[in-house]
């Protein structure tokens, strides 16, 4: 037998027997009256009732239990049952819910109650709790995670068919340009004007009156490729910009097919590609030439074949 009481003074002082057979009859497992009154046979909900040993029983207040006659009134834990005449604390019964230890609620539909509850729990939002049920549904979880899966899935799913056809039309873009190139190559050659570039003691002094540029004289002729090469520092970017005229030189002059002019005049004519511009990886060369050529629809013909001088002199080079 469980849960034995273990203070039992006074019984023997009332000359009452004290061997197991007799204390057993003190403690009488019985059920809580609202559950005899509901229909539902689902999880009832018991209580250890006070008995009697040798004809000698006692009472006890509910909220309280009282473990042997004369002994003193224990208060009743939270989460326990104790109704009125209580040999022992008894935990809340599973598939209800006690507010306080007078009292068993059983516990409503929607709801879940373990065993020891003082308050109802919401059931899960896909989960299905009948009325007294004690524990939460496990599928309702994985229904959850389930649809979480399905939505991440189908967000891929949309990204994956946004890069795809992201693709198919750079790949369309890169089609047409390769077309073009193939039926201009067939084209009547274009009769165009040749300048040559001179250019007389360049040089570029700062306010604070640093020099930075000082005496750059050199001519490009028509038809050739030059190359500016220079460690890092050497001034490469700056003689560009000088000769261009997108920084504003202190002396020097510049001179097309002998005529003092500016490179502004030609700027049409001219393609600058810093090195901080942008590159596409996904591009060759040859590509990145032709891409560029487009944004000049004008000059695209005279482009595409001085890209492929450029490349075939850097073949040589390399």
């Amino acid at each position: 037998m469980e849960n034995i009481p273990e203070n039992l003074d006074g019984i023997e002082n009332l000359g009452v027997d004290l061997n197991l057979n007799t204390l057993s009859t003190a403690i009488v497992y019985t059920e809580y009256p609202p559950s005899k009154e509901s229909s539902n046979n689902v999880l009832r909900c018991n209580y250890y009732k006070i008995g009697h040993i040798n004809g000698i029983t006692w009472t006890c207040p509910a909220g309280y239990f009282c473990l042997a006659p004369n002994n003193p009134k224990v208060e009743c834990p939270k989460g326990f049952l104790c109704p009125e005449n209580s040999q022992q604390p008894t935990y809340c019964c599973k598939g209800w819910y006690c507010p306080n230890s007078t009292i068993a609620i059983p516990c409503p539909k929607g709801y879940w109650c373990p065993r020891g509850s003082v308050k109802k729990q919401r059931c899960f939002g896909l989960g299905n709790c009948p009325e007294r049920t004690a524990q939460a549904p496990k599928y309702g979880m994985f229904l959850v995670f389930i649809g979480f899966f399905i939505i991440i899935a189908i967000l891929f799913a949309i990204k994956d068919k946004k890069r795809k056809i992201r693709n198919a039309k750079y790949n369309n873009l890169l089609q047409n340009i390769m077309e073009e190139k193939e039926e201009r190559q067939e084209a009547v050659a274009i009769d165009r004007k040749k300048y040559d570039i001179q250019f007389e003691n360049l040089g570029l002094v700062l306010p604070s009156r640093v020099e930075i540029m000082r005496g750059v004289t050199g001519e490009f002729k028509a038809g050739r490729t030059c190359c500016i090469m220079g460690p890092s520092g050497a001034g490469k970017t700056t003689f560009v910009n000088l000769l261009t005229e997108k920084v504003k030189r202190t002396s020097g002059e510049v001179r097309i097919n002998g005529k003092k002019e500016s490179l502004k005049k030609y700027k049409k004519l001219i393609g600058f590609v810093p090195q901080e511009d942008i590159m596409i990886r996904e591009l060759t060369v040859q590509d990145i030439l032709l891409h560029s050529s487009k944004t000049f629809s004008f000059f695209c013909a005279l482009v595409q074949e001085e890209g492929n001088l450029i490349l075939a002199e850097c073949n040589k080079i390399s």
